[in-house]
């Protein structure tokens, strides 16, 4: 193993390429969200996996998306609906050796936890891009719930996982809090009406 600078591409590579949306995110930047929501499961459900599988866990969340510096982000219906499976592992691990890369094999249960954390990350993108406005993703909001509650049931996670990923996302809708300014440390805020504050 060592520093391989083939993964730096996936810092390029767009997702969401047949979606109209106001914001590209890139592989890269999936795969740190997934990672980070696998950090916070450990925190939500620490007893779902024994401690070493959880750090395989974010290990899995980082790496998932690898072959994609080679391949690119295939859109979801597309590649279920048309590409051969095995086809296409095959041709991911021709890539990654190109590229220097192998495969590592993951529990079903490590697997299973990436794909909800994998599904949190579309939760939130796709309803940031509504609440900014993009009701062109309407119908995608329902589409991608859909598929995140059905992967929750199937990981086994307890529905509380879903209803806290809903609950954030309902106070995401209501706006993000940025840094206020304090009247002492602002003078357009803290001069008074008479006063000029420059």
């Amino acid at each position: 193993m060592s520093f391989n600078h083939n993964l730096r591409i996936l810092s390029f590579v767009p997702r969401w390429q047949i979606a109209p949306r106001f914001r590209t995110q890139n592989v890269a930047e999936h795969s740190y969200f997934v990672a980070l929501y696998v950090l916070q499961l450990r925190g939500i459900v620490p007893h779902f996996l024994p401690e070493h599988e959880w750090i395989e866990a974010i290990e899995a969340a980082i790496r998932h998306d690898q072959p994609e510096a080679r391949t690119g982000d295939m859109p979801g219906p597309v590649k279920r609906a048309v590409v051969d499976p095995l086809r296409l592992e095959q041709y991911e691990d021709e890539q990654m050796e190109i590229m220097g890369l192998e495969r590592k094999e993951f529990s079903e249960e490590v697997r299973l936890l990436v794909k909800v954390a994998d599904l949190i990350d579309e939760m939130f993108h796709v309803n940031m891009e509504v609440a900014m406005g993009n009701s062109l993703l309407i119908r995608q909001v329902e589409v991608t719930r859909d598929r995140f509650h059905a992967a929750v049931r199937r990981a086994g996670l307890p529905w509380e996982v879903a209803a806290m990923v809903e609950e954030e996302i309902s106070r995401m809708q209501s706006g993000f809090y940025l840094p206020a300014n304090k009247p002492e440390t602002d003078v357009l805020t803290a001069a008074g009406d008479d006063e000029i504050p420059f």
